[in-house]
């Protein structure tokens, strides 16, 4: 009879437990769902956002500040004395360009050919950081003792690998000049009769006739990234 009793109410527990594992199964295989779906999309969002297409419509800007820049190079260069590359000149001329250029917004809105996205703009700050970091850690090393021809060809070399981070604005140029700019200042290291005059003057050479080809010749282009499944 006792055990007749106990025999609805040990069913009652054992379904109540029974009930409450299925519910915490559901809730936890929903969990588990949710959390997939919330990595699925995140997985999504980073696909979509490495896809997004890089428009390059600012090469006539690009090709301005180039051939200025090669410009004031030669004109260093020409009084450049016991400097090989006159360093006031140098900075004196690159300033000027930079904020006649790059700062003063209505050539620049002449000469855009559209818009420019924030990550761009990012990169260029970016560009800037790395160009100074580079200079530092290559052409830094020899200013204590003034050695002139390792500082200048340190300047050129750390400009040519900044140039590559200028892919994400201005497109494929950037790299070619990168290439040429680093085969020049390698150049200047390997073989040290080659006065560092001339070096510098095939440096603005090449951005003279890179920064002719932005301005005159290039049109916007856009690049879309390929990704991998």
């Amino acid at each position: 009879v006792l055990c007749g009793n106990l025999t609805i109410p040990y069913y009652g527990g054992f379904f109540h437990c029974f009930f409450i594992y299925c519910e915490r199964k559901n809730c936890a295989t929903a969990l588990a769902g949710h959390r997939a779906a919330i990595l699925f999309n995140r997985n999504i969002y980073r696909r979509n956002e490495m896809k997004e297409t890089l428009e390059f419509n600012h090469k006539k800007q690009c090709g301005l500040w180039l051939i200025l820049i090669g410009i004031v190079l030669i004109i260093a260069v020409i009084c450049g004395g016991k400097f090989f590359v006159n360093p006031f000149v140098f900075l004196i001329g690159y300033y000027i360009c930079f904020f006649g250029v790059n700062v003063n917004k209505k050539l620049r809105d002449k000469l855009s050919q559209g818009d420019i996205s924030k990550k761009q703009i990012k990169v260029i700050y970016f560009s800037i950081t790395a160009l100074f970091i580079l200079m530092f850690c290559i052409a830094g090393p020899f200013i204590p003792g003034w050695h002139w021809r390792q500082i200048w060809l340190g300047v050129l070399m750390a400009t040519s690998i900044h140039f590559f981070l200028w892919f994400f604005v201005h497109g494929w140029s950037m790299v070619v000049l990168g290439i040429v700019c680093i085969a020049i200042a390698t150049t200047g290291y390997m073989f040290q009769s080659i006065p560092v005059s001339i070096i510098c003057i095939a440096d603005a050479v090449t951005k003279l006739i890179c920064g002719a080809y932005l301005l005159f010749i290039a049109k916007p282009s856009k690049f879309i990234p390929n990704t991998t499944k």
